[in-house]
């Protein structure tokens, strides 16, 4: 199967799609979701947050869950809530599912409450700049439960970058039908709030709240459309025929959002290839300094401010199994004594994750203003999602300047499908 993150034209040039109404409800899609992803912090402690919004289907028989996990990195513990709910509505105030008024340059509120479970999810704009834009403001409030007790966190959040599509334009595909494995595949569209800046707020586990004193989340905004043939698939650019990756899975490997400190932005995507036994039985250990490159991957620098960048962005190129030449490789923290890196095995789902990663980039990355090697490591170990017969990890990270995870240079939303 091939992926194609297309870059046929301008920014926003994402079929049926347009900003800022792209943060509101599309249901010309079968699937829609709002991640909200990345790492908060009290004083010296942090945090790892998700709070994600799920949409299928339209109306009152749409079927939406809304998800909050918690991750506190002193003691390594998580907590998770998932609620389900029926009804998936443009405009009304206190739904029994999901709701979400039409989008505007001054409208974005986003409501979700469960029929089963406990979690529910409110979002909306607060003023500021534009929806969408640098310097506009939101709330961000949710809570749940699980058999240890209830937890909650509320944030105001300030967009430090303004809307951008992932990759270049936005699409994440499959390739030609009947090239991979099944012939078929999902196509998404993939845009986001990249930087989302947390200046205060507060966080509750059980009876002990914390007053935020910063942070920063990622809303990863994506659409995908289940199809034998995808109608809206572009044919691949002849010109940029570099920007076709095979893989076997679309979702195999791992997704990151890189928040710097000095306010470069990134989104990477590594593909990893199958579990390969005896010598690599598990996929986790991989990277082409563990001898075991990766299939593909492809990615996004957003510079700070750049109008000559389309989408304020440069396409990235990951390595890959059949080449030497890359802007970026990512590899487990400890590729030396790769079976000693740090990772974490599901007690649920027996699936094993990295839970720590070096990433070296080429001189041509550098030159954007990214550091030579970074190193990212979890602020929760066992952030495990298991939604719908589907299980991945999805939580927040830290990005450091040095190996010991010492230097502290910025946050990360991280996810990872597909594991063995």
């Amino acid at each position: 199967m091939t992926v194609y993150p297309l870059n046929p034209g301008p920014s926003w040039n994402v079929p049926r799609v347009q900003a800022p109404g792209c943060l509101g409800l599309l249901p010309q899609y079968e699937i829609e979701w709002w991640y909200y992803t990345g790492v908060v912090e009290a004083g010296d402690e942090r945090f790892s947050v998700q709070v994600s919004v799920d949409r299928l289907g339209a109306g009152p028989l749409g079927l939406s869950f809304g998800l909050l996990a918690l991750g506190r990195g002193l003691d390594d513990s998580y907590r998770i809530s998932v609620g389900y709910g029926v009804g998936v509505w443009d405009d009304v105030p206190d739904p029994i599912g999901l709701s979400l008024a039409t989008v505007n340059d001054d409208t974005f509120a986003l409501s979700f409450s469960p029929v089963v479970g406990d979690t529910r999810v409110r979002v909306r704009y607060t003023g500021g700049t534009p929806v969408g834009t640098i310097g506009s403001t939101y709330l961000l409030e949710a809570s749940g439960a699980d058999p240890s007790g209830s937890f909650a966190i509320t944030v105001p959040l300030t967009d430090r970058r303004g809307l951008v599509l992932e990759g270049i334009s936005g699409y994440v595909g499959p390739g030609t039908p009947g090239t991979g494995p099944v012939g078929h595949g999902a196509a998404t569209y993939e845009f986001a709030q990249p930087r989302l800046e947390i200046g205060s707020g507060s966080l509750t586990l059980g009876e002990r709240t914390y007053e935020l004193t910063g942070g920063m989340l990622w809303l990863d905004r994506q659409v995908m459309t289940n199809s034998d043939v995808a109608a809206s698939r572009p044919p691949v650019d002849p010109a940029r025929p570099d920007l076709a990756i095979e893989q076997q899975e679309l979702y195999r490997g791992d997704w990151m959002g890189i928040m710097l400190d000095g306010g470069v932005t990134l989104v990477l995507a590594t593909f990893w290839q199958p579990p390969c036994p005896p010598a690599f039985p598990l996929q986790w250990i991989t990277g082409t300094l563990v001898g075991r490159p990766p299939l593909g991957g492809f990615g996004t620098v957003y510079a700070p401010t750049d109008p000559a960048a389309l989408n304020g962005g440069y396409g990235l190129l990951g390595a890959r199994v059949d080449s030497t030449s890359f802007d970026f490789d990512m590899n487990v923290l400890d590729y030396a004594h790769p079976a000693e890196s740090p990772h974490w095995m599901s007690p649920n789902s027996k699936k094993t994750y990295c839970t720590a990663w070096a990433i070296r980039f080429d001189k041509r990355v550098q030159a954007m203003g990214v550091p030579g090697e970074i190193f990212v490591r979890a602020v929760t170990s066992g952030c495990e999602n298991a939604v719908a017969g589907q299980s991945f990890w999805e939580g927040g990270a830290v990005v450091y300047a040095d190996s010991a995870c010492e230097r502290r240079i910025g946050v990360a939303a991280v996810e990872q499908m597909g594991f063995d």
